[in-house]
């Protein structure tokens, strides 16, 4: 683990803005954060590390670059879970899609035999009068 990824370096991500899913650390289940690295020979980097201490004080060893935290996260299967989470939800805008395109087509018709209609009530007022 390089000892470049602390003290000075960082700006960090909260799960919400990072770049890939963020699990529990797999040294202690802490939380694991992105950050991007401001050393001059590794600058702006993104490497993913644990926040915990060890009961010594120390920061938890966990620590890998983007490149391999992907490789971590495909070995664990977390990519696959989201891809499948976005497959589903693209599966659903598409029943919504296809549910809207139902519904104008029915309002188009309804459009059409309620113009029928008023152009038939005007035809009929016509003769009354």
């Amino acid at each position: 683990m390089p000892s470049s990824s602390s003290s000075s370096l960082l700006s960090s991500s909260n799960t919400a803005s990072a770049e890939l899913p963020l699990i529990p650390c797999k040294l202690c289940n802490g939380v694991v954060i992105e950050r991007v690295s401001k050393q001059p020979e590794t600058t702006s980097r993104k490497f993913y590390r644990c926040r915990a201490k060890k009961t010594d004080g120390s920061q938890c060893d966990f620590f890998h670059w983007q490149a391999s935290y992907a490789v971590l996260l495909i070995k664990d299967g977390e990519m696959k879970k989201k891809l499948s989470n976005l497959e589903l939800v693209m599966e659903e805008l598409d029943n919504v899609k296809k549910s809207m395109k139902a519904t104008m087509v029915e309002i188009e018709e309804n459009k059409k035999s309620t113009a029928a209609a008023l152009k038939l009530f005007h035809i009929i007022q016509l003769f009354h009068h």
